[in-house]
């Protein structure tokens, strides 16, 4: 009941009093725009550029992004059965909890660096790295779970990973489809976020209750996380194929 009323409280201030509809309300520029008046001004950079939703959604980089949404949840999911899996392994209920923290963390700070590590090595090769971190802290879970450092380790990586569900996805939408008609694409691609955690939260749950182990699950996170390596591949082919039809201007 605290923690409701206080999340309450906060989202209620937050909305009063922090967030601005328009970025001329703080004295900013919509995100990407110039100032007209700034000494290196081209007219033609202030063009909003990209694909249109009508276009978007009968191409290859539509149905890549789909499903990259789609197994990118599924996996996230997963951080449901981590108190489950570290009891499974033999650890407290107090580790369970205290690795569940190191998950937060891990969010945390992947939430932070997706950006910054964007603007570095770009979307395309932020999202190949996000994707092999999360394989690697999944082999870690796999073969090296009864060492408690380890497995911390495993789990603070995954939840840098899980972060991706709701930095990267955004920022690789907007690499592949520009933002001319960015919110309908995303907002219809996102629908892969809603489905996949309806059928992958259960879904664990029950492939646990027959095998007994989550062991099967976990392969299968991996076996996601390589699909989504194809998956940013075939996105941007088939952003070329959009250019190359002249559907992007």
């Amino acid at each position: 009941m605290i923690l409701g009323v206080g999340a309450f409280v906060v989202i209620v201030l937050v909305i009063l009093l922090l967030i601005r509809k328009n970025p001329e309300d703080k004295g900013l520029l919509p995100y990407g725009m110039k100032d007209a008046s700034a000494s290196d001004f081209n007219a033609e950079d202030n063009i909003v550029r990209g694909v249109t939703f009508a276009n978007a959604k009968k191409s290859l980089a539509f149905y890549s992004m789909f499903l990259f949404l789609f197994f990118m949840t599924a996996v996230g999911s997963f951080a449901q059965h981590i108190a489950p899996y570290a009891i499974v392994n033999g650890y407290t209920i107090e580790f369970a909890g205290q690795v569940l923290g190191y998950f937060m963390i891990g969010m945390l700070v992947g939430s932070l660096a997706f950006g910054f590590l964007t603007d570095k090595m770009g979307v395309r090769n932020t999202g190949y790295m996000s994707m092999s971190v999360g394989i690697i802290s999944v082999l870690l879970l796999i073969f090296i779970p009864g060492n408690a450092a380890v497995f911390s380790v495993g789990i603070g990586l995954f939840g840098f990973v899980t972060a991706s569900i709701g930095t990267l996805g955004p920022l690789l939408t907007t690499a592949i489809f520009g933002t001319k008609e960015y919110s309908q694409i995303y907002a219809t691609i996102a629908i892969g976020l809603a489905t996949a955690g309806i059928v992958a939260l259960p879904g664990y749950g029950y492939i646990y209750d027959i095998t007994g182990n989550y062991q099967i699950v976990l392969y299968m996170i991996i076996a996601m996380l390589i699909i989504n390596i194809i998956l940013i591949t075939f996105a941007f082919k088939g952003k070329k194929i959009l250019e190359s039809k002249g559907q992007y201007n």
